[in-house]
Order: structure tokens, then sequence, then C-alpha cells
């Protein structure tokens, strides 16, 4: 009964709100005009040799199902010192929940760890299980060095997020604000630290 009196109330706004005359005298036309779409394109952004790395393994590596695929981008654009257990994962196809839609690059952050520099790329997408799943995954010299999933290790992924400057937006105000401060004193803490 109740939706019946507020639809009848809005109809009968906009009924009265195009019935033709106002108070002060002015007609009222009712008629609608298309409005042209602006004439600048969207800016998308554009991404980094390093980000494009980065949703490349997402692609081909979690979302394929194409084990040769799989094999030559290892041989390509795996670094050597990890390649052996990312060859491990071309023998098998991907499981249908390690598959990561809506991939969108968040954040990229450069860092030198052993004299080696690197980029740590924060990667948010969509699994059927999960809504929102982020993964950082490191890229040096053009290949894939490691990937970081909250799912493996949550500690070790917070606090290379929080370390490396990269913060996750959905946090919660006292979340955000603490992750906010540790990115911003991240250059001055040492490997010895809480972190």
């Amino acid at each position: 009964m109740r939706k019946i009196a507020v639809v009848g109330f809005v109809v009968g706004l906009i009924l009265s709100g195009c019935s033709g005359t106002s108070n002060n005298g002015t007609e009222v036309s009712c008629v609608t005009k298309p409005v042209e779409a602006p004439s600048t394109p969207s800016v998308e952004k554009t991404l980094t040799s390093t980000e494009q790395i980065a949703i490349e393994y997402i692609t081909v590596m979690q979302n394929r199902q194409d084990t040769e695929l799989k094999k030559k981008f290892v041989a390509e654009k795996i670094t050597p010192e990890v390649r052996p257990i990312f060859e491990m994962a071309t023998k098998s196809l991907s499981a249908k929940s390690a598959i990561l839609d809506n991939v969108t690059v968040v954040k990229s952050v450069d860092y030198e760890m052993g004299g080696k520099k690197a980029t740590a790329v924060l990667i948010v997408g969509v699994k059927e299980s999960e809504k929102s799943v982020e993964e950082i995954v490191l890229v040096s010299d053009g290949k894939v060095g490691w990937v970081h999933t909250k799912a493996d290790s949550p500690e070790q992924f917070d606090k290379f997020r929080i370390f490396n400057g990269i913060i996750q937006l959905g946090y919660t105000p006292h979340r955000q604000k603490l992750a906010s401060v540790l990115g911003y004193l991240a250059p001055y803490l040492t490997a010895n630290s809480i972190l």
C-alpha cells in the first residue's frame, strides 16, 4: 500500500512539473533535448612496460589453459632464478578458482633490494570465490621475479605492501592512516625493524 502511495506521489510530481505553466507566467517545456557526448575521449591510464608484463603474467599463467603458451611465457618472461618453480605450474591447467577477472593495475612502485632495481605492481581483480583480490607482481629487468598473494602468505603480503608504500584503497580509516604513515616511513625503516 505504501509503495502505491509513493509511486502515485512521484507520478503526480512529474505530471504537475510538466503542466505547461508555472506560477510566474513563464512557459515550461517538457521536451527533452539530446545531449551530445563530450568531444574529448575519456583518458585511460597508459600502462608502462613493467605493468604490461604483470598483466600478461595474470592473463597467461593464471587465466589461460594453454600449457604451451605458459611454457613459452616462463622461458621468455620469468627470471632464471625462479624459473624452475614457475615451470612446475606450466604442467597443469589453471584451476577455475585461480582465474582473475577484471584485472586492473592500481599502483606501481620502484624499489631496490640487494643492489638490484625492480618494480612492484599491485593488481586488483575479481575471483569467483571472492569479490576483490590483490596480487603484487615483482618485475625486474623486464621479467617476472615473483608474485605475492594474500592467500599464500597474508602476513608477508601485508608487510611487502606497506614496506613498499603500496596501500590498498579499501582499508578502514584507521588502517588506511596506519598504512599511510608506515608507507611514508618505509624508506627510513631498516630490515631489522618491526617490518
